[in-house]
């Protein structure tokens, strides 16, 4: 198909009023960011990086953590710096490889250990993909690539090869339990995009058959799962997708349906039977704030974004507009709203008393995102045990929201009974679980008005013990830039995520100047790592109320142009 060399869109308007300077806003962060990774100079959970040396080069994946190197945030960065143009990364990126096995598969920890959730080791192996087909020269990174590729292959031929599906949690690809991990509780059938974008990438580079035939073998499997089937998103995978899928149907003359598709990706994905129902794109500000376009939790009134989701689902989905021009103007809507809502994963950009971690407001901290931004602020609650079953909770704000949460051991079929009461010894909940192959956990939302609580667990009209409980009271108000390590107590002494700033560069590399903060621009080429070729790359939203003219083009009021 012959692509126009302008495409001109009218849509609806996008914001109420223009930001000042997004691009110069995103471009001091990119800088920021990386001049702290690299910074040798001490000071206050700082610096992050134990040795910038090759070898031992490694982050922690929040600030005042360990530098435990999980692949996610240690690649994450690199080809974040990379597309960023921070000189100082190339010694760095060939140290990419220590993510990944002898036999080709890559984990989020160092040397390759094979783990118990497909997007723990596919985001790492599409990241190493990414370096491998932006440094084309580096003939170790192109024979990890298709070490990994052929691994994949085999996977998704032994998953059913034509008919592969990809109802797992994740794949063991040696020893004497490989095959397909079924944990009993989620499963990640997204994880054929992930799988279909590593081996289209290598057959790109190579032209072996057997990976074109393994790509399109698990897009075949997307597209035969129907709207009945569910929404098969659970973390990253799926943002492989859409953008994978138009540019196979452009050039193998497939028929995927990139609708269905960029959909389940930046939908609210409220449908009961979706792999993980309320994971998708945020559809509203957060009570003034905004946060409309981020990605991540979606639940009504308890929304929950992440900054690694929005990064990561921006670089990758944003090739689209490019390789199908039709969905331009809703790429182009979107972006203008990631750029703008994003900026309040910043510790500066929000009020002191919207956040878990005001102190590092004007350090150099405040260069890391927070992990994520709640919708609703949530306070710990302090539980203790009665007796065998009988649990009191006393929620800090005295009413509100509280959210549950019981672990429990198997019991597979049988039906525990969740009876909860106010102070006033009234029932404000009674409910009734069957327990599935494997649940160790189960919980819920519920609204309470008097404090404490009183949660009675029992199995056949007996008392059960649980192996432990969890309450967090929602008082109501927000929004809260927060993160889990402080909430949770498990480590890590701020919720500032490394691993999140560390895709920043992802994000950024799409936005180039523009002389009016009205007009975006966004380089759809930036990130599009399988090659862009000659199309129209360069997108522009006039986010304005009047028309814009940047040399020489014209862009009315609310417009989207493709160039």
């Amino acid at each position: 198909m012959k692509v126009p060399s302008l495409i001109l869109w009218l849509t609806a308007g996008i914001f109420a009023h223009a930001e000042t300077q997004p691009y110069e806003f995103w471009k001091s962060r990119e800088v920021a960011f990386n001049e702290l990774i690299f910074s040798r100079t001490p000071g206050t959970h700082l610096p992050l990086a134990a040795s910038l040396e090759p070898n031992a080069f490694k982050l922690p994946s929040y600030a005042g953590g360990v530098p435990s190197g999980e692949g996610i945030c240690v690649l994450g960065f690199l080809l974040s710096a990379d597309l960023s143009g921070d000189a100082r990364v190339k010694s760095l990126l060939n140290s990419a490889l220590r993510w990944c096995s002898p036999e080709g598969i890559p984990s989020n920890g160092i040397g390759g250990k094979a783990t118990t959730s497909y997007w723990y080791e596919l985001l790492p192996a599409v990241l190493l993909t990414q370096l491998a087909m932006r440094h084309p020269e580096s003939t170790e990174m192109d024979a990890n690539h298709t070490r990994m590729a052929d691994r994949y292959a085999e996977i998704i031929r032994e998953l059913g090869g034509p008919r592969a599906e990809f109802n797992q949690t994740s794949y063991i690809t040696h020893g004497p339990k490989k095959g397909p991990v079924i944990n009993g509780r989620w499963t990640e059938p997204d994880a054929a995009a992930a799988m279909a974008y590593v081996c289209y990438a290598a057959w790109l580079r190579h032209q072996q058959p057997a990976h074109l035939e393994a790509a399109r073998w698990a897009m075949d499997a997307l597209e035969r799962r129907t709207l009945t089937d569910g929404n098969p998103l659970y973390e990253f995978s799926l943002y492989c997708a859409p953008a994978l899928a138009a540019r196979m149907n452009r050039e193998q003359g497939t028929h995927y349906d990139v609708r269905k598709l960029l959909d389940w990706c930046l939908s609210k994905n409220d449908e009961s039977n979706s792999t993980r129902r309320w994971w998708g794109r945020i559809d509203h500000d957060f009570n003034g704030l905004a946060a409309t376009g981020l990605c991540g939790s979606t639940r009504d009134g308890d929304a929950y974004a992440f900054a690694m989701n929005t990064f990561i689902a921006a670089s990758m989905i944003a090739p689209l507009a490019a390789e199908d021009p039709s969905f331009a103007p809703e790429i182009g809507r979107w972006l203008s709203q990631v750029t703008r809502s994003a900026r309040n994963f910043f510790p500066d950009e929000v009020s002191a008393t919207q956040q878990s971690g005001p102190e590092h407001r004007g350090t150099r901290l405040a260069a890391i995102p927070y992990e994520g931004l709640r919708e609703k602020k949530r306070l710990n609650t302090a539980v203790s045990e009665i007796s065998a079953g009988h649990w009191r909770a006393e929620l800090p704000s005295g009413a509100g929201d509280f959210q549950w949460r019981a672990e429990i051991k198997p019991a597979e079929g049988q039906s525990l009974r969740v009876r909860v009461l106010n102070s006033a010894d009234q029932q404000i909940y009674l409910g009734n679980y069957r327990l599935k192959a494997g649940q160790t956990t189960l919980g819920g939302l519920l609204r309470a008005t008097q404090t404490p609580l009183r949660l009675e667990f029992t199995m056949e009209a007996k008392p059960v013990s649980l192996t432990k409980l969890r309450v967090e009271n929602h008082p109501g108000t927000g929004p809260w830039l927060t993160g889990d390590p402080v909430f949770y107590s498990w480590g890590p002494t701020t919720d500032l995520a490394i691993y999140g700033g560390a895709n920043i560069g992802s994000f950024t590399s799409l936005l180039t100047p523009s002389h009016n903060p009205a007009l975006q621009i966004f380089d759809l080429a930036a990130t599009d790592h399988l090659g862009h070729g000659q199309r129209p790359h360069l997108l522009f939203v006039n986010t304005g109320e009047s028309e814009i003219t940047h040399e020489g083009l014209k862009i009315p009021a609310h417009a989207t142009l493709l160039r």
